[in-house]
């Protein structure tokens, strides 16, 4: 596994994708022997997301970026019951091909967006 990215919308959570970039946006350490990865946190529309906790964050990678990810993450964000329809095809299309999509707590409603939780795919 090489290249991970992480999915956000509108409202990200900021614990949920901080978690997410402390695990897999982490350096190479040699001295420990950890791998590093090709990390990228990309978004449906590119530029300023909303925060639901005070603050903003910008996101410069489109969801076209994420295309070839070994891991897609989907990160949760504070209204989970509305899922990008552009995420959840996202995270189709990567399980289609063999990549792997993990989904970070509330984000498993992407996955049932995407059809991934009911055996249609």
């Amino acid at each position: 596994m090489k290249k991970v990215a992480v999915a956000v919308q509108e409202g990200v959570e900021p614990f949920g994708l901080g978690a997410m970039c402390e695990v897999w946006a982490e350096p190479e350490h040699p001295e420990e022997g950890t791998p590093a990865f090709d990390f990228s946190v990309v978004t449906p529309r590119p530029g300023r997301l909303g925060g639901p906790s005070g603050y903003d964050i910008h996101v410069d990678r489109g969801l076209a970026d994420a295309e070839d990810a070994d891991l897609l993450i989907l990160s949760p964000k504070r209204d989970y019951l509305d899922p990008s329809p552009e995420v959840a095809a996202l995270a189709a299309r990567v399980h289609e091909r063999g990549g792997h999509v993990f989904a970070h707590c509330t984000a498993v409603f992407q996955l049932g967006e995407a059809g991934l939780l009911d055996g249609r795919r």
